[in-house]
C-alpha cells in the first residue's frame, strides 16, 4: 500500500515537472515569436518613415530650396525690407522641413551605423550647448546594416534626452562603438552623474530595449558615474521585411 502510494506520489510530481518544462518551453517560444514580430513591425515603421523621409529630401526640399533662390535673387534687385524678413523666416522653415526629414529618416543608418551615430551627436551638441560629447569609434565600419540599427540610434537618442532633462550644470558624455568577435557594443559614460535622478528612466529603457532587440543592455553606477550598455551578437540577424504595398 505505502509502496502504491509512494508510486503515484513520483509519478504526479514527474508529471508535473514535465509540465513545469513544456510551459516554460511554451513562454519561451511565445517571447521570441513575440521579440521578431515586434521587431519587424518597428522594421516596417522605419521603412515607411524612410519613404516619407525620402519625399520631402526629393520633392519638398527641393521645391523650397529653388523658392528660397527666387527670393534671394528678388532681394539683390530690391533691397526690400519685408522681403528680406520673409526670406529669413523662409530659411528657418526650411530648415526645420530638413531636420524632419533626419528625423524621420537619419541619414546614413542604411549604410553605416557609425555615421549615423556621429550625425546624431553633432545635431545634440549643435542644439544643446551646456553638452560636450566625445565619440570614439572604430576608423572603418565595414559591417552589413543589421534591423536592430535603428533601435539603437532610437535608444541612444533617448538615453541623451533622458540625461538632459535633468542637467542642472554642463557635462561631458563619452560614447564608444566597436565591434568585436560578432558583437557590437555601445557605451554611453557619463563621469559625473550623481545629481541625475534618471535611475526609473533608464530602467525602463534597458527593458524595452532588451526586449526588442534581444541584446544585452543595462546601466550601472560607480563612483558617481554612470554607463549605459549595450551589447549583441549580430549572427542572428532577422530579414529586413519590405514595404511596397
Amino acid at each position: 500500500m505505502n509502496q502504491a502510494v509512494l508510486d503515484l506520489s513520483t509519478c504526479k510530481l514527474i508529471v508535473f515537472e514535465i509540465v513545469c518544462v513544456l510551459a516554460l518551453v511554451g513562454l519561451s517560444v511565445s517571447y521570441f515569436r513575440m521579440r521578431h514580430a515586434w521587431l519587424w513591425w518597428s522594421q516596417r515603421q522605419f521603412l515607411r518613415s524612410h519613404e516619407e523621409a525620402e519625399i520631402i529630401r526629393d520633392r519638398l526640399l527641393q521645391q523650397s530650396f529653388t523658392m528660397r533662390r527666387g527670393l534671394e535673387s528678388a532681394l539683390i534687385d530690391t533691397h526690400d525690407s519685408s522681403l528680406k524678413a520673409c526670406l529669413e523666416q523662409f530659411n528657418l522653415f526650411h530648415q526645420s522641413l530638413n531636420a524632419l526629414s533626419d528625423r524621420l529618416s537619419p541619414p546614413y543608418l542604411e549604410d553605416n551605423l557609425t555615421l549615423a551615430i556621429e550625425h546624431l551627436l553633432n545635431s545634440w551638441k549643435s542644439e544643446q550647448a551646456h553638452l560636450t560629447i566625445d565619440f570614439k569609434h572604430p576608423s572603418v565600419w565595414e559591417h552589413a546594416p543589421h534591423p536592430s540599427d535603428a533601435l539603437i540610434l532610437d535608444a541612444l537618442d533617448e538615453v541623451l534626452r533622458i540625461v538632459s532633462t535633468h542637467l542642472l550644470t554642463p557635462i561631458t558624455i563619452f560614447v564608444s562603438l566597436n565591434y568585436v568577435r560578432s558583437q557590437i557594443n555601445l557605451d554611453i559614460h557619463i563621469p559625473d552623474a550623481e545629481d541625475l535622478n534618471i535611475h526609473s528612466d533608464l530602467k525602463r529603457l534597458s527593458q524595452v530595449v532588451r526586449f526588442l532587440t534581444g541584446g544585452y543592455c543595462s546601466f550601472s553606477y560607480q563612483q558617481q558615474a554612470l554607463t549605459w550598455h549595450y551589447r549583441q551578437h549580430r549572427s542572428d540577424a532577422i530579414a529586413k521585411p519590405t514595404c511596397k504595398d
